[in-house]
């Protein structure tokens, strides 16, 4: 769900599954997709997860990704 939302939206970056189950993801694009990506995550999990918590944190100087990858 999340790299079909991102590809949709036209934001780059990664998802992985982190070994305390936890989900990290870093995204970069225009501020508006990334706002409607955002909303996405913490409205629609997946059938298998709930959101608990969405900590947003600007990176400077902005990574360059390729695409939305997942990955681990």
């Amino acid at each position: 769900m999340t790299k079909m939302v991102a590809d949709q939206l036209g934001v780059t970056g990664f998802v992985k599954n982190e070994f305390d189950g936890s989900v990290y993801i870093e995204a970069a694009g225009e501020e508006e997709p990334l706002t409607k990506f955002i909303g996405a995550i913490k409205a629609s999990p997946t059938p298998s997860g709930k959101v608990d918590r969405v900590d947003e944190k600007e990176l400077s100087p902005l990574p360059s990704y390729h695409g939305f990858k997942v990955t681990g």
